[in-house]
């Protein structure tokens, strides 16, 4: 679990989402746990959006690429997670909600077929996701029982099957792309 960290109640939440522009009306809509889920969400996007444009004024102005990376490691003190196994629980989170980020983007209604590269893409942020469990489940130690070790020896495989999904459509796309690349391949 993550370390303790202060838990904002849905006023607080408003307060916050109110200061980047952010009203709660489309997020109000159903029970309280669902609502504040919602506003936690906003409140994630709204602060990466804020850490995206830092981190780009930090490099215009010249500071040293890895510097900039290291800055990303202050999001686990922010989340509680820094030390045992929660970093891990930390990073499965930021997998799932990157695969549930994918999945929002595609299938996109507009196309005519879907994007190959996002579908790799959410095939491997699912792989991700399951690969950093089975991490975290070794890392407490998880319950010995027969049973939830084979539990756990199955989420490592489903893992390890959309990752090889991933590869397999990333191969795809770039034996698509060479073709393209042929001469006198419609373009």
């Amino acid at each position: 679990m993550l370390n303790e960290v202060p838990t904002l109640n849905n006023s607080d939440l408003r307060a916050v989402l109110k200061k980047f522009g952010i009203t709660g009306d489309q997020l109000d809509k159903d029970a309280k746990p669902l609502v504040r889920l919602r506003m936690c969400q906003a409140l994630l996007g709204a602060a990466e959006a804020q850490a995206l444009q830092a981190e780009g004024d930090a490099l215009a102005e010249g500071i040293a690429p890895d510097k900039v990376q290291a800055a990303h490691t202050v999001a686990f003190v922010g989340a509680g997670a820094t030390d045992g196994a929660a970093p891990l629980m930390f990073l499965q989170s930021r997998a799932m909600s990157l695969f549930a980020a994918i999945n929002q983007l595609e299938p996109d209604p507009r196309a005519i077929v879907s994007d190959p590269v996002l579908a790799a893409a959410a095939e491997a942020a699912a792989g991700l996701a399951g690969l950093l469990h089975f991490r975290y489940e070794a890392a407490t130690g998880g319950n010995e029982a027969e049973a939830e070790r084979r539990l756990v020896e199955r989420r490592l495989v489903e893992a390890g099957r959309l990752l090889q999904q991933a590869a397999d459509q990333i191969s795809d796309v770039f034996e698509m792309a060479e073709r393209l690349r042929r001469p006198g391949s419609p373009n």
